[in-house]
């Protein structure tokens, strides 16, 4: 089971199912990516593809991967930073700098040197990337510093991620009534919103409904095609060459991630 066609045709596949998946009742608060991770490691365990390093592998680590990132960052418009205001990026910025200093805490609390062993210092950088800015963060951190092939360790990381992600998300939910009663913004005045009064004889007069209604067309649901043969080629030409650059900076400047270049 060692056909590189073979194998890719099984990961495409994992990701069909476990995209149909999310969408089931049970299985959306868990996330495509953590069930492609588990499904993947069920079949490996049961010898359906391989689990030793072969060179579809590292043709999926060294191309796909970094490909997938640059196309995922490709919709990141800088141009929106300027509707998010000052108070929004003050916001952020001081949200980033807490994460930075809660996984620093992390890290000498828990002894990470010795608890998750030498891979430690890749796991704190995912979960601080991955609280600053997402899970491309995550994953771009992880494939840099190999912990993507590290597969137990890779497994947790991520099952650890979208658990603590739900519960922050239901954290975020509750905190702003929770601060309202300590902190309580100003409301606006019964009178400045218009309302329609009517008396108790009083009907509101009601339009006509025309016989027929005209049907509408609508491009919202269109089985035209949306990405064309030369679209696709444009995104290719663009994914190909900002990986040959990236890797030419990265290799030029020393020191320099070549994950951080391709961002």
């Amino acid at each position: 089971m060692t056909n590189p066609l073979f194998i890719l045709g099984v990961l495409c596949l994992n990701v069909v199912i476990c995209e149909w998946l999310s969408k089931k009742p049970g299985f959306s608060h868990i996330g495509t990516a953590l069930l492609v991770i588990v499904l993947t490691a069920i079949e490996s365990n049961f010898g359906l593809i391989p689990t030793t390093e072969v060179p579809v592998y590292d043709g999926i680590f060294s191309y796909l991967a970094p490909i997938a990132l640059f196309l995922l960052l490709l919709s990141v418009n800088l141009k929106d930073l300027k509707q998010a205001g000052l108070p929004t990026l003050t916001m952020y910025l001081t949200g980033s700098v807490a994460v930075i200093i809660g996984v620093l805490i992390s890290v000498w609390l828990f002894d990470a040197r010795t608890s998750v062993g030498p891979l430690y210092y890749a796991l704190a950088g995912m979960f601080t990337g991955t609280y600053i800015g997402g899970s491309v963060n995550f994953h771009a951190v992880a494939l840099h510093y190999g912990v993507s092939k590290a597969g137990n360790l890779f497994i947790a990381a991520t099952a650890a991620d979208n658990i603590m992600t739900t519960l922050w998300m239901m954290a975020s939910i509750a905190l702003p009534r929770l601060l309202q009663g300590w902190f309580p913004r100003k409301k606006a005045m019964a009178g400045s919103i218009p309302q329609l009064v009517l008396s108790q004889t009083e009907e509101p007069e009601l339009e006509p409904v025309p016989s027929t209604i005209e049907p509408q067309t609508s491009t919202l649901f269109s089985d035209a095609d949306t990405l064309t043969p030369n679209d696709l080629a444009k995104l290719l030409t663009l994914s190909f060459a900002a990986l040959w650059a990236s890797k030419q900076i990265a290799a030029f400047v020393p020191g320099l991630p070549f994950v951080l270049v391709l961002t």
